[in-house]
């Protein structure tokens, strides 16, 4: 997540950052009791839990598609519905699109 003005501002750095948001992922999917044993005590859980939480998870990058626009607008409206989120929000108008 970033805003429109440093994404667009700040490409080479956004795909840095996007980069090693993926090599974490990776690792993280193929070492998940090393990832256990870093985040366990910061999270005050103990490792075998930790572990356990972690293989509930793929830490894949996605592409955004219209299909997880669509899920991120139910849950923000959602948020809305229950008073949340003081305003409705437009989950579209926040997203770039590759040629952005």
């Amino acid at each position: 997540m970033a805003s429109r003005e440093f994404a667009k501002n700040n490409l080479e750095l956004l795909k840095a950052i996007l980069e090693e948001y993926y090599n974490v992922g990776q690792w993280t999917n193929n070492k998940r009791h090393e990832a256990a044993q870093i985040l366990a005590p910061k999270l005050k859980i103990d490792i075998p839990t930790m572990e356990l939480l972690l293989t509930r998870r793929n830490f894949d990058m996605k592409p955004i598609t219209e299909e997880v626009i669509s899920a991120q607008q139910q849950v923000a409206d959602l948020l809305y519905q229950l008073k949340i989120i003081p305003k409705q929000v437009n989950v579209s108008l926040g997203i770039l699109t590759p040629e952005q």
